[in-house]
């Protein structure tokens, strides 16, 4: 999909009305991977006057906790800081800490931001003490949730994030949401060694990157709200799992050991929508070959990854051995994605996590936390495609193409494909990675979506209205992409979804890897 990239100066302005010039709030020695949110904070006026001079690795204190965290609701709510402090006004003083001064505390208070319960018959908030990092993040999703922005995620996203953290299980409940969260949107990340560190102490320096790609991120879900996660209604088999379809675009089925949402999913699988009637999976090996107890659950997502339905709990699912259904009816129709495998290429049918495995090296699907992570993670490929002249007539040319490294010899075998096709199909324009900022749900920021034509293979409503683009007139203008063609075949073949089958709109340009 073709779009004028924001900069980061042209998105601070739209999402946090920026007012004043950079360097009202100046932190020193701040790490070179965090100096650019850090700065982009500052510009967004999203930090308070307390953090200036002080040093990136200083740990923060409660109150300049609530001073950023109601900063964020502002930018978020499209609100001015000052004004809204201004609003609250009087009900500033019905706030029952009683060791505070700040009338930021009150209002981080006043807006549900902070809930701190005194011991004793005492309500003291101590706001000099230290902040943990999963406090830190809990309060920034607070404020962000709170103004507006739909972040929720479901059970089964909450375990599979967590539990590929090597201290995931150090979270404590009260913070698994928002945790998972901001490690799924990118908003915070790992460490070299897979630690979240939740219970570390957070410094000035995280708490100023945080806060600009939390509000990033929390803008954009405030602007696409989809309202309430409905509940999908679920029914269960022996030789395979079945749920109502929801009209979304895809859904993943989560297989547990356990029938609670406290360990990792054991397997899980992307399953591409059907227009209507009821969804299936059959089991997957790795669930037939383990007969016993086992608790399954379903999350429907629409094109942008956005979750739009959800089981809500685990379903008991007794898979007997005597019950397990013969694969050798099956193994036809693998033989080709098998061998397409065995190249180490993507294929047709490949499983969530064996895509995350590609992808991010394990662990859960997740979006980079900036340009420069995304930019390592990226190849520059040149493929042959077919161009035509002005009298119609196709000649053979080269061009550059930017994808995720993990399908990035994938990507190549797939345009070796189409340019060696009988149908010879002409390319006007062609684009792949394309870093679309912090809080862009764009399969294009990872590189793993691919947009062809994207004039004459327009993105709409299903009504018909052009969002990005002009038509879609396949069969008639050379240059659209027809269902089936054999651009659409191959492009399935090594597993990549096709936005003309989508339900929750249409993007005939757009081929991609997750949103199948």
């Amino acid at each position: 999909m073709k779009k004028r990239v924001m900069t980061i100066a042209a998105m601070l302005a739209v999402c946090f009305f920026l007012r004043g010039a950079a360097g009202a709030v100046t932190l020193t020695n701040v790490d070179s991977s965090l100096r650019d949110a850090v700065t982009a904070a500052d510009q967004a006026e999203l930090l308070p006057g307390s953090m200036d001079q002080q040093r990136g690795v200083q740990t923060i204190t409660r109150e300049q906790l609530c001073e950023t965290a109601v900063r964020v609701y502002a930018s978020v709510k499209g609100a001015d800081y000052e004004t809204l402090a201004d609003q609250a006004g009087k009900r500033l003083n019905a706030c029952p800490y009683t060791d505070i001064s700040s009338d930021d505390i009150r209002l981080a208070w006043l807006l549900g931001l902070t809930a701190e319960k005194g011991k004793d018959g005492k309500t003291r908030f101590y706001p000099k003490k230290t902040v943990s990092v999963q406090k830190m993040v809990t309060m920034l999703y607070r404020a962000i949730a709170t103004a507006g922005g739909d972040v929720v995620l479901s059970q089964n996203q909450i375990a599979e994030v967590l539990e590929s953290s090597e201290d995931g299980d150090k979270v404590d409940d009260w913070a698994r949401q928002a945790t998972a969260c901001f490690l799924y949107q990118g908003v915070i990340s790992q460490d070299d060694d897979g630690r979240i560190g939740a219970r570390d102490n957070a410094t000035c320096e995280l708490l100023a990157a945080t806060a600009f790609r939390a509000a990033a991120v929390g803008y954009t879900a405030a602007k696409e709200s989809g309202g309430d996660v409905a509940a999908l209604s679920t029914h269960s088999g022996s030789d395979k799992v079945t749920w109502t379809n929801c009209n979304a675009d895809s859904y993943r089925v989560y297989y547990y050991k356990k029938k609670n949402f406290s360990v990792k999913p054991t397997y899980i699988d992307l399953i591409s929508a059907s227009d209507s009637g009821t969804m299936e999976a059959m089991l997957p090996d790795t669930v037939q070959d383990a007969p016993g107890n086992w608790y399954w659950s379903v999350d429907a997502f629409d094109c942008d990854g956005r979750l739009m339905g959800s089981t809500q709990s685990t379903i008991k699912l007794t898979v007997k051995e005597e019950t397990t259904p013969s694969r050798s009816s099956a193994a036809a129709d693998t033989d080709t994605a098998q061998s397409i495998a065995a190249k180490g290429l993507a294929y047709a049918g490949e499983s969530y996590q064996s895509r995350c495995n590609r992808i991010f090296g394990g662990g859960s699907y997740h979006r980079y936390a900036s340009e420069a992570e995304a930019v390592r993670h990226q190849t520059t490929i040149r493929i042959p495609i077919w161009k035509m002249d002005s009298s119609g007539k196709k000649y053979s040319a080269t061009v550059n193409l930017t994808v995720n490294t993990g399908v990035a010899k994938t990507v190549q075998q797939i345009f070796q494909e189409i340019y060696e096709s009988d149908e010879r199909f002409p390319i006007k324009d062609i684009g792949g990675y394309n870093w679309r900022g912090d809080g862009s749900p764009s399969e294009h920021c990872l590189g793993l979506a691919i947009d062809i034509n994207y004039n004459e293979n327009y993105m709409c409503t299903n009504s018909g209205a052009a969002l990005t683009g002009s038509f879609w007139r396949p069969g008639e203008n050379p240059y659209s992409i027809s269902p089936n063609s054999d651009v659409v075949r191959i492009f399935a073949k090594y597993g990549f979804g096709w936005g003309g089958t989508w339900n929750s709109k249409k993007d005939y340009m757009h081929f991609s890897y997750f949103h199948t």
